[in-house]
């Protein structure tokens, strides 16, 4: 199994897990797993850095008169490069955020099916009300289960390309601390 798919997975599991510390009901502590979730994102693109063999061993011998000699152009494995450690953070906090992200998509839409969406348009102002009206746009559509969770997909798909580029972050931090 590829390193950043080990680190991938465990990322997703605590992203998961702090995602549902965020449903407790207690007064701002979904604000305090916002940042939780930012170090995540660092720290499992750190973890799939950490993952890529680090130091140089050969990779390919030559059997000419019966002695092994390395063909200097393949003889080398890259270490832990950047470049390397950014790609492997990026894919793996990826796919973590995609797997928190769908989670948290599932448990929104079946938390909406509880509220009545006629208790939310009641709270519109009027001149909300009117302007949707105006363009066409029936209220109780743009409240309704469905739209919800297309609203909360589209943001599951911000939150993978801004959690990539944490990874990525992450994973140069990690690179630059320990190039092998």
């Amino acid at each position: 199994m590829p390193g950043w798919l080990k680190a991938g997975l465990i990322g997703s599991a605590i992203m998961v897990g702090i995602n549902l510390i965020a449903l407790i009901p207690i007064p701002l502590l979904a604000c305090l797993t916002f940042p939780l979730l930012f170090l995540a994102c660092l720290a499992t693109g750190a973890l799939a850095a950490a993952y890529i063999p680090t130091g140089r061993q050969p990779a390919q011998t030559s059997l000419e008169e019966g002695l092994a000699e390395p063909f200097p152009e393949a003889a080398i494995i890259p270490g832990r490069s950047p470049s390397r450690a950014a790609g492997q953070g990026a894919l793996a906090v990826a796919l973590a955020a995609l797997v928190s992200g769908l989670v948290s998509t599932v448990i929104t839409t079946i938390r909406w099916t509880a509220v009545n969406p006629q208790d939310i348009i009641s709270q519109l102002p009027p001149i909300y009300q009117q302007q949707l009206a105006d363009a066409g746009i029936s209220p109780a559509m743009m409240f309704s289960t469905p739209m919800v969770a297309l609203y909360s997909s589209l943001c599951c798909s911000g939150g993978i390309l801004i959690g990539a580029a944490l990874g990525a972050i992450g994973g140069l931090i990690y690179a630059a601390l320990k190039p092998d």
